[in-house]
């Protein structure tokens, strides 16, 4: 092997400590800490260093902060559950007491409203 070869980093589907550096953005001293952290999945073969680019890439999975999805769609129901209940009040009807049949009506009336309004908005040509 020449010299310039053995500058290169090990990439690819088995990385050396160069290359899962170089594949993470970090500096070799931040990859050799996480080893001795045992933080970050390796292999030691005799005395070199590997990591199985699969490993790293379920490791960053593991490690990835997701934002609570579950937060999100319970903020999402209880603003439409308000405001339903604003709009059922704005027709006259107790959202507790109100009907299928009450609220289908009031949403009849409420689509031709809709439509008036939006046929009046429109600009007059003659």
């Amino acid at each position: 092997m020449d010299e310039e070869t053995e500058d290169l980093p090990l990439t690819g589907e088995v990385m050396d400590v160069d290359g899962v550096a170089a594949y993470l953005g970090f500096s070799s001293s931040t990859i050799y800490s996480k080893v001795r952290e045992l933080d970050i999945p390796h292999v030691r073969l005799g005395g070199s260093l590997r990591f199985p680019k699969s490993e790293i890439d379920k490791w960053l999975s593991r490690n990835t902060v997701r934002p609570q999805e579950s937060f999100y769609n319970y903020f999402a129901k209880m603003a439409g559950r308000f405001f339903f209940e604003r709009w059922l009040e704005s027709r006259g009807l107790s959202p507790e007491a109100a009907g299928e049949e009450e609220v289908a009506e009031s949403a009849r009336v409420a689509l031709k409203d809709l439509r008036d309004y939006k046929a009046e908005s429109e600009p007059y040509v003659d």
